[in-house]
């Protein structure tokens, strides 16, 4: 039986492709190191509608695309000690407006996202001038490049960039629409903890007096 011929189809990412091409070549001032993050910025900038998955599919299939990945693929993968069940849990904080000082005197603040793996404690630490989702989302999928992976649940604390509505005592808390999508994209669980309870993620908050030490 002769089978009825068929053309490939074509992928509703086919008209970012030129975008891609501009984005990864070699005289870029931009630099990707992997495609979840170059796919969190097409779709932050560029309102790339498509699945994490597809657009891995989509990049891979790309002999040019997927060259630039593989080259970077490895240069920052660390060497840590996973749980018994890989990357099993994170946490995750950040420690607020550090004041420093620079060469020319001029008075910053930073912030410094921590990302914890709870077993091994292998920790990841990463500067911003601000605390917006975007930049949540883009220490998070540098986070779990580092890791190569995704941890089961990620446990956090009630910041406005997560959540509209804080956990307590007496109420689940809701998450943010935009970072409930991101969840479903990683597939992790989200554990807030309870509001006023730091406690409950005490081994991000042992890294937050750290920091304390350090800035004094």
């Amino acid at each position: 039986m002769i089978k009825p011929f068929s053309r490939n189809k074509s992928s509703k990412i086919d008209k970012f492709k030129d975008v891609i091409k501009e984005l990864l070549d070699v005289n870029s001032v931009q630099k990707f190191y992997s495609k979840t993050i170059l796919w969190r910025y097409l779709k932050d900038n560029h309102a790339l509608d498509t699945s994490l998955s597809n657009f891995n599919k989509y990049i891979n299939n790309n002999e040019v695309f997927k060259e630039y990945f593989d080259k970077n693929k490895g240069k920052n993968k660390a060497k840590i000690r996973f749980e018994s069940s890989p990357s099993e849990q994170a946490q995750i904080d950040w420690k607020e407006n550090i004041e420093f000082i620079t060469s020319d005197g001029e008075v910053i603040n930073l912030n410094i996202f921590v990302f914890i793996l709870s077993y091994s404690r292998y920790r990841i630490f990463s500067v911003s001038l601000d605390k917006k989702q975007s930049t949540l989302f883009d220490f998070l999928n540098s986070s779990f490049e580092q890791i190569s992976g995704v941890p089961q649940s990620l446990v956090t604390d009630n910041m406005k960039t997560i959540m509209d509505e804080p956990r307590t005592g007496r109420k689940e808390g809701k998450v943010n629409n935009k970072f409930y999508q991101f969840m479903k994209d990683y597939g992790f669980d989200l554990k807030p903890c309870t509001a006023k309870r730091p406690q409950t993620k005490g081994k991000v908050e042992s890294s937050m007096k750290l920091l304390e030490e350090i800035n004094a």
